[in-house]
């Protein structure tokens, strides 16, 4: 199967299944022109970079056909076993620190999506006291990092005319009062 990938001109990366044991060694050795990954990734992780799986366990092809991903060259549908892994799925608020059924797990994921979406603009806070710099980047936190600190406007503008040049978002500076 790596070879069929590595014609097709697709990387082939090697990881280990998440739900393995940490004990177990790797089982494939990679074929010339792969990359082993060797730390332990979740699955959404790995199913993010896959283009398809090959090899893939039954959990894991599961888990592809939900991600979209095909597994050994087809793309199951996942019918009722998708439906019955929803059903065992178990869901934690990570705010009140308590189980939570899976719709509220989503309504939550959906909040600090939108979360996310209004925090990307912030590029720069001015005038935060450095005691506070470690709280407020969290509260500005996204995807694609934290924000700067600058100690003057002019420091300010210049960072994050600099951030919007080097990501292409990232323009509106947060002033403290």
């Amino acid at each position: 199967a790596a070879a069929m990938e590595a014609a097709r001109g697709r990387p082939v990366i090697l990881a280990r299944d998440p739900a393995a044991p940490a004990s177990q060694l790797p089982v494939l050795v990679p074929p010339a022109g792969a990359t082993r990954l060797e730390g332990r990734f979740s699955a959404w992780t790995l199913l993010d970079l896959a283009a398809e799986l090959f090899g893939a366990t039954e959990e894991m092809a599961l888990l592809a056909a939900a991600a979209g991903v095909r597994a050994d060259g087809h793309a199951p549908a996942p019918g009722p076993r998708f439906a019955a892994l929803l059903a065992a799925t178990r869901c934690a608020d990570p705010f009140l620190r308590r189980p939570c059924g899976f719709a509220e797990a989503a309504r939550l994921l959906a909040l600090w999506n939108r979360a996310q979406a209004e925090n990307r603009p912030v590029a720069v806070c001015l005038g935060m006291s450095w005691w506070k710099r470690e709280r407020v980047a969290a509260l500005f936190a996204h995807r694609d990092g934290q924000p700067g600190f600058a100690g003057s406007p002019a420091a300010a503008l210049r960072l994050a005319g600099a951030r919007l040049r080097q990501a292409g978002e990232g323009r509106e500076v947060a002033i403290a009062a």
